[in-house]
């Protein structure tokens, strides 16, 4: 009796994998859902090094009619080396996927428009060293251990609203494997993590194109979108927040990192979507702001300058929620060029007219 219930368990339990595995040689080949997206094929683990996870040298993906290319030095960007020729300004930009130019090609991604807008009166590079999914903690340390390595005199820290969020939310999202357990310090709040034991297992699943799907569908359809839209939007402030405490180390260090070189780091804060229509009212950008006086860092907010020219009816800013458009890179580049012109922090020559001309620099918004 005990070896008639045995076989039925091995049947069961076989019969379970046999389906399964059936399932996901259908899936691989009708290519039935792309793995994470159809980006992850650009990145690989990198456990041994602090950031985590990188970019692949030589990796190449075509989303639509957007190409991403990854030069051999590692970064979307155009081919770079680590000496800098003699008279040349440098400009290193870290970030996320807005940095990399999600959705853009590579010459309308704000790094390289800022290079073309600086670059007619002066002679400067703009190198690009964003990564989809990154937040301040993989940009600390990639800029400790590659990017000092470039010899910057200037860095831009791209900042979005979801850097504050769980990171395994978009580290795992981005690569082919789960990342495991995280340094502590990659948490913005080490007390919060947002994925279910559901979505952890399932992000867990590796190459399995099966689980992919099973993810998809679980937020898909068992999420409603303010849900999907609560665990990527964290509240718009950073009244007592973790997070306050934990931007204040991660800039710090990376503006003592630069520092060693004889830079100075500058964070860009941009914000999403919504926030042209006044939803959320852009208090944390502007906290953000109040965070970096008195320290060595600063920030340039781009949220009234994209309301402005929303206003003004520019072509949408927006590709996404979170994702400029190609106007909306463009416009940012030449704001930022403008900033750091204003702020002393780049010298060029007389510029010339702006690319919207109706469009003048906003003041800057008070904190309520």
């Amino acid at each position: 009796m005990r070896h008639s219930w045995i076989t039925r368990i091995v049947l069961v339990l076989g019969s379970v994998v046999l389906t399964l595995g059936l399932f996901e040689g259908f899936a691989r080949v009708l290519d039935l859902g792309p793995l994470r997206d159809g980006l992850s094929d650009l990145h690989t683990p990198s456990l041994e090094s602090p950031w985590l996870y990188e970019l692949i040298p030589g990796a190449r993906s075509l989303d639509g009619t957007v190409e991403y290319a990854i030069a051999e030095h590692g970064f979307r960007d155009r081919p770079r080396t680590l000496a800098k020729t003699d008279g040349v300004s440098r400009i290193a930009v870290l970030g996320d996927s807005i940095a990399f130019g999600y959705g853009v090609q590579l010459d309308q991604a704000f790094p390289a428009q800022l290079e073309a807008r600086l670059g007619d009166r002066l002679p400067v590079e703009v190198l690009n060293f964003g990564v989809g999914g990154y937040n301040s903690y993989n940009e600390a340390a990639l800029l400790a251990g590659r990017v000092v390595d470039y010899q910057p005199d200037l860095v831009l820290i791209q900042f979005c609203v979801n850097d504050l969020n769980d990171p395994t939310t978009h580290f795992d999202h981005h690569t082919r494997w789960s990342l495991g357990e995280l340094p502590e310090a990659a948490y913005p709040d080490p007390r919060t993590r947002l994925l279910s034991p559901l979505g952890r297992w399932l992000g867990a699943c590796g190459d399995w194109k099966l689980c992919a799907l099973l993810d998809a569908a679980r937020i898909r359809w068992f999420m409603d979108e303010d849900t999907r839209v609560a665990r990527y939007v964290p509240l718009d402030h950073l009244d007592g927040r973790v997070e306050a405490g934990w931007l204040l180390e991660r800039y710090g260090e990376m503006a003592e990192a630069a520092a060693g070189v004889g830079a100075r780091v500058v964070v860009v804060a941009f914000p999403y979507r919504r926030q042209l229509w006044g939803e959320g009212q852009g208090r944390l950008q502007r906290q953000l702001v109040a965070l970096s006086r008195g320290r060595d860092w600063e920030v340039v907010n781009l949220l009234p300058f994209y309301r402005q020219a929303r206003a003004h009816g520019a072509r949408p800013l927006f590709s996404d929620f979170w994702h400029p458009s190609a106007e909306g890179h463009r416009l940012a580049a030449w704001y930022v060029a403008h900033e750091l012109e204003k702020r002393g922090l780049v010298r060029a020559a007389p510029s010339r007219q702006s690319p919207v001309s109706h469009l003048s620099p906003p003041p800057t918004e008070p904190i309520p």
